[in-house]
């Protein structure tokens, strides 16, 4: 590892090699964005 550094991709590649992604599904991140509007009115 000290001889191919930090930020060699190998290194990356070999530690993430049984990593596994988990995300939630679209839909979840689609319902927070509407409950985090502001909707304004026009106050006259």
């Amino acid at each position: 590892m000290n001889h191919l550094g930090h930020e060699s991709h190998a290194i990356h590649a070999a530690y993430a090699g049984g990593a596994t992604v988990a995300t939630l599904p679209l839909e979840f991140y689609e319902a927070q964005k509407r409950e985090n509007v502001v909707q304004f009115t026009n106050a006259v």
